[in-house]
């Protein structure tokens, strides 16, 4: 190979190479802070307690309950949320920590109170 042909393939692989860069960006600048939280509660999506809109984007402690007495409470701080209290048997939810949504299997689930919460 002669210089002229190597610098062309240098060029060529440097554009490829910065495309690729710029639709990272570009993707991650339009989709990448647009985070929905999902709870579902006995396949109902619930996205108000007390009348507040439940945003991923609020630090906020609430807690659901329903007309059994069943409770779980989650706290949402810096764009994460945890179960941090329950009154169900086995406490999974509570020992699952908090999500951010950062990997697909990023959810909390409570089966004994049909409750789940994902981040997507």
């Amino acid at each position: 190979m002669n210089k002229k042909s190597k610098k062309i393939e240098f060029f060529i692989i440097g554009f490829i190479v910065l495309v690729a860069i710029i639709i990272y960006v570009i993707n991650a600048f339009l989709y990448g802070n647009n985070k929905t939280l999902y709870i579902f509660k006995d396949g109902i999506r619930i996205e108000e307690v007390d009348g507040k809109k439940i945003s991923l984007y609020e630090d906020l402690t609430f807690t659901l309950t329903n007309e059994f007495g069943e409770y779980n409470t989650f706290k949402i701080e810096n764009k994460k949320i945890s179960c941090i209290d329950s009154n169900c048997e086995d406490k999974i939810c509570v020992l699952r920590g908090e999500i951010d949504g950062s990997m697909d299997t990023d959810f909390i689930i409570c089966a004994p109170h049909r409750l789940s919460v994902t981040i997507q």
